[in-house]
């Protein structure tokens, strides 16, 4: 997963500029789940306290 991420953070979001770090979030797990179907495999969301 961590790959996943990293691959995600070269190759999609580099050079963007984010309003705010909700912005921010929301770009990173609309890139996992694009990745996710077009590598075959489903993510899920944890949410911390």
């Amino acid at each position: 997963m961590e790959a996943q991420l990293l691959h995600l953070k070269r190759d999609e979001l580099r050079g963007r500029v984010f309003e705010d770090e909700y912005e921010l979030v929301e770009e990173i797990i609309e890139g996992m789940n694009n990745r996710g179907k077009e590598g075959g495999f489903e993510g899920e969301r944890f949410t911390f306290n």
